[in-house]
């Protein structure tokens, strides 16, 4: 029986085992890929913390690790190893805020060998029925794999994107957006944008109706203003690209190639002739060496809008599966679209041909990254709903144990034909708030329902709020009290949801971690 069992090993898993090893707790992380570090070592890698002073503890030794690996082997011809985004330099060692996918695996697994936390690769949790975990009462006892393997704990953390186990204990949890009502919330449920409207022509044929809507269409409106549905924002790949000749591959043509998965955007280009590849089909954020972190950009671009997005929690593997192809199909024809495709103008297709995959990343995977960026899955109902009231400084919290920051961000959720005929575009919101405190509590399940589960990243939130809260740097620092305070309900023997939250806060503290925002603390309202 390990002392802790992380299922999971995105960043938010890796922290909260590396701190449960160096304080002295035998710990099993259990990734399903064959690759640990999640996002973070699968294309995004322009990190998204909008302050950095918000980054403490673990996730900022991660940051700091990271600039030691460039300085130890720096490969750029001239000879720098930082990129636009470095922090402030101490001994020449500063938080590295941007970095090519292989340093960020290869630092992640240093941390994981040097505080000896035993790692297992490609297994995932057995979802079938109930033989993937065995419970008695609210504790969970084992985990199952689909392998056979059966893993023991006495404190189990689920750091998936997803929430599998999470799910799989019977933890209650949400889907798609509630409405604004429900907690008189501003940036939940449907989002329409009336800038949109009648933005390019939504027909197969342009303006003839009966010819057909273009894929990703929704023929009808998702509904008012604010209304709560079971949708959840795009997905994409985060793609590591470079315009090197001596480490770019060129994407071919996908033999499943459909044009008309790309029209919308070729009449968005129509009507925008001068604009810049990275205005208008890829967003691209610098890295180290000659590469970039390509996102996607505008209305139409690396983000797939369908209902993928929201069937991707619930579904099987197999179906995962599937659904990964299709968006990794989707993505190589946007990259040969735009190289390629006559419905593109020639300067921009000079532009497109100038970029390429980089050939030293993934290389396992043919040069595409193994991760999909899942925006947004299963969000659980916890002893506490992080809203979009906490993101705004209305409200806050009690026992703040990491801050967030960013703003609340969503991207298009569906594109449709409202009821003039004409194609608008909804769910993409922004909403700057505050550096706020998260609450302990939001990473815990109610205790009659399991008394022995942290859930760092699929965590008790409202839509609004989870679109602030789902950054990797934020995702770690949950992983940092996650693993301390595994740490402390073993070292107590108490549940998780009874961990004294001075003695959590005080050893967090000591370790560097930032959860709470000294200014504003003589007019909290506290909750």
């Amino acid at each position: 029986m390990y002392d802790l069992v992380v299922y999971g090993g995105t960043p938010a898993g890796i922290i909260a085992a590396y701190e449960a090893a160096v304080s002295g707790k035998s710990v099993l992380l259990i990734e399903s890929s064959q690759h640990m570090g999640g996002m973070m070592t699968g294309g995004l890698t322009a990190s998204d913390y909008h302050d950095p002073s918000s980054v403490g503890g673990r996730a900022l030794e991660f940051f700091y690790r990271v600039c030691k690996e460039y300085q130890l082997t720096p490969r750029s011809p001239n000879g720098k190893f930082g990129s636009l985004r470095s922090g402030k330099s101490s001994k020449f060692i500063f938080p590295q805020w941007d970095f090519e996918p292989h340093v960020a695996e290869n630092v992640f697994n240093q941390m994981l060998q040097e505080s000896h936390v035993t790692c297992v690769l490609g297994q995932r949790l057995d979802r079938v029925g109930s033989r993937g975990i065995f419970k008695q009462a609210n504790h969970i006892v084992s985990i199952t794999m689909e392998t056979g393997e059966v893993y023991q704990g006495k404190i189990f953390i689920d750091a998936t994107y997803e929430g599998d186990l999470m799910a799989l204990a019977g933890v209650p949890y949400s889907l798609g957006r509630e409405s604004n009502q429900m907690y008189n919330e501003s940036f939940n449920g449907v989002q329409p944008h009336s800038e949109h409207r009648g933005l390019v022509d939504p027909y197969v044929v342009a303006g003839d109706p009966t010819s057909g809507l273009l894929p990703g269409i929704d023929p009808v409106s998702p509904g008012n203003f604010g209304d709560g549905d079971n949708r959840v924002q795009a997905f994409n790949f985060r793609l590591c690209m470079t315009q090197d000749p001596d480490n770019r591959i060129s994407v071919s043509k996908p033999d499943n190639y459909d044009p008309k998965d790309y029209e919308l955007l070729a009449r968005l280009i129509a009507k925008s002739p001068n604009e810049t590849l990275g205005g208008i089909i890829l967003k691209f954020a610098p890295l180290p060496n000659n590469k970039a972190d390509a996102n996607s950009a505008y209305q139409f671009s690396s983000d797939l809008v369908s209902m993928m997005s929201s069937a991707w929690p619930e579904a099987s593997y197999a179906e995962r599966d599937a659904m990964f192809k299709r968006y990794a199909d989707y993505t190589k024809g946007l990259l040969w679209f735009a190289a390629n495709d006559s419905r593109v103008p020639f300067s921009l297709r000079q532009q497109a041909s100038e970029w390429g995959l980089a050939a030293d990343e993934f290389i396992d995977n043919g040069n595409m990254p193994y991760r999909l960026y899942i925006r947004e899955a299963r969000r659980m109902r916890g002893m506490y709903t992080m809203t979009e009231h906490n993101v705004m400084g209305d409200i806050f919290v009690s026992d703040p144990i990491a801050l967030g920051c960013y703003g609340i961000d969503s991207h298009t959720v569906s594109v449709y034909l409202d009821s003039d005929g004409l194609l608008n575009i909804e769910g993409g919101t922004w909403g700057q708030g505050i550096d706020y405190g998260i609450s302990y509590r939001s990473l815990v399940p109610q205790p009659e329902d399991c008394d022995n589960l942290i859930v760092p990243i699929c965590i008790s939130a409202t839509h609004a709020a989870f679109d602030s809260l789902r950054m990797e740097p934020v995702y770690m620092s949950m992983g940092h009290a996650a693993g301390t305070a595994a740490c402390l309900a073993i070292d107590n023997a108490t549940n998780v949801q009874s961990v004294d939250y001075t003695e959590l806060s005080t050893h967090l503290a000591n370790e560097g971690q930032v959860f709470i925002d000294p200014d504003r603390l003589a007019d909290l309202s506290i909750r």
